[in-house]
Order: structure tokens, then sequence, then C-alpha cells
């Protein structure tokens, strides 16, 4: 019983890591991306973009990998599919239209 206890901790503590981790990252992103806005460089700008949209899309598959490991991982997979599915399209699209202007 002890060990399970000891298990829980450490996932539990596994997953705060990845989430501060993911947010942080997302963090430096958006500021980056800002940044790049403030000076005009059109090039930090889109790296910071991309640094955030790729945390986000990295937290919510790390999400479905502690759904599946918790059980309740069917509903969770759909949810989180389409959160990246959007993401990740919204990123092309933004992609897309800084290269063409």
């Amino acid at each position: 019983m002890n060990n399970d206890f000891a298990d829980k901790a450490e996932s539990a503590a596994d997953k705060f890591a990845d989430k501060t981790k993911n947010k942080s990252d997302e963090f430096s992103g958006k500021a980056k991306e800002a940044l790049g806005g403030l000076t005009g460089d059109d090039q930090l700008k889109g790296e910071g973009k991309a640094e955030a949209l790729m945390a986000k899309g990295k937290d919510a598959l790390d999400s479905v990998k502690n759904s599946i490991q918790d059980g309740s991982a069917q509903e969770a997979v759909k949810e989180k599919f389409e959160q990246v599915k959007g993401a990740v399209a919204e990123g092309v699209d933004k992609f897309q239209n800084r290269k063409s202007n």
C-alpha cells in the first residue's frame, strides 16, 4: 500500500513538472512574440508564436497521456485531439498568412 502511494505521488509530481514546463514554454513564446511585435522583428514574432503553439500542443498531448493512464481516456482523447487539431490548423494558417505577406 505504501508503494502505491509513493507511485501516485511520483506520478502527480511528474504531471505537475510537465504542466509547469509547458506553461513556462508557452509564456516564453508569448514574450518572444510580443518582443518581436514591439521591435518590428517579424521572424522573432513568428518564432515566439510557434513556440507558444508548440507548448500548447505539448500540454494537450500530456493531458491525453495522463487521461489514458488514469483510465478516462476515450472522451478525453477525442476532446484533446480536436484541440490539438485546431491549434495546428491555426498555426498553419498564421504561418501561411505571414509567408504570403
